[in-house]
């Protein structure tokens, strides 16, 4: 009694899900065991083109870039919506009145008003430029935040309350251009 493998007709090795993917179809896998390498040289060409094949099907996606993209927008805005966390100890440090931290506190969302200009920047000048540029304007208003905060920086009294909320302001301006390079590398996917 004669049994047919399923490969036989080629339909069960078709039917799987990845078969057009990552295996050649059966006639040549039947090919490729008939065939006598001489060396093993051709054998390793062979796994480095199809290495070389999925790597390039990879970079065809768009899952690259949108993982890049949501790992820019988790780093920015948390000092914005954090300030909680770290306002008794920035009131403590710079001896501020609630008032005064109240004023810093909302110098950040008043920032908001602002959020159309990032906008444009990354409409005019692209998601690459827009994520760069407020990559840097984000860590140097940072850099600068932690040190008028822990007083590293000397500044005057009268002077503490208006850094630090054009500190806020130019982290907030960054955390939009991120979050708006973003959205439009997300929508270009």
């Amino acid at each position: 009694m004669d049994h047919a493998s399923p490969q036989d007709d080629g339909s069960a090795a078709s039917s799987g899900p990845l078969h057009g993917s990552l295996s050649p179809p059966p006639s040549e896998m039947e090919f490729e065991d008939e065939h006598d390498y001489d060396d093993e040289g051709d054998n390793n060409n062979d796994d480095r083109s199809q290495s070389a094949s999925s790597v390039a099907a990879l970079r065809s996606t768009n899952i690259p870039s949108l993982t890049a993209a949501i790992c820019a927008a988790g780093t920015t805005g948390g000092t914005t919506y954090a300030f909680g966390l770290y306002a008794n100890a920035l009131k403590h440090t710079l001896h501020l009145s609630q008032s005064e931290l109240d004023t810093i506190s909302s110098a950040f969302f008043c920032a908001g008003l602002l959020s159309w200009a990032p906008g444009l920047v990354v409409d005019r000048r692209g998601p690459r430029f827009g994520a760069a540029v407020g990559g840097l304007i984000g860590a140097l208003s940072l850099l600068c935040y932690w040190a008028v905060a822990t007083a590293a920086v000397p500044v005057a009294r009268s002077l503490v309350v208006t850094v630090l909320s054009v500190l806020g302001i130019a982290t907030y301006v960054s955390s939009a251009l991120v979050t708006g390079s973003v959205f439009k590398i997300i929508v270009s996917c």
